[in-house]
């Protein structure tokens, strides 16, 4: 079954005795969050808590110093542990350089 959620403003399929949003029904979240990283630094973890663990480089967009860094510069995602104790590290191929500002935004 389907209905139109009124109040959501969204489309809503009926499963498992309960309405839930539909195939883009939901809005996805962007994280942006900034770092001064030290001379050489290729590794930046992410909001913990699991608030921030994008899927993969495909949902992590990174900016040095508000220039787009292609997604060849990313070597790694990592998400380790899972629920709120998940954590992501973001791993780039090569040192930003000291006195720049690393921001990474993700998608999840």
């Amino acid at each position: 079954m389907l209905r139109y959620n009124t109040d959501a403003l969204e489309f809503e399929g009926y499963s498992n005795n309960a309405w839930g949003a539909i195939g883009g029904g939901g809005a996805p979240v962007i994280i942006k969050e900034s770092f001064s990283p030290f001379v050489g630094q290729t590794n930046y973890d992410l909001n913990p808590l699991g608030q921030n663990n994008p899927q993969d480089e495909n949902y992590v967009n990174i900016y040095i110093d508000g220039v787009y860094q292609n997604l060849n510069t990313i070597s790694s995602v990592i998400t380790s542990g899972t629920g709120a104790a998940a954590s992501t590290t973001v791993t780039m191929v090569s040192g930003a350089p000291a006195g720049v500002t690393v921001e990474i935004v993700s998608t999840i």
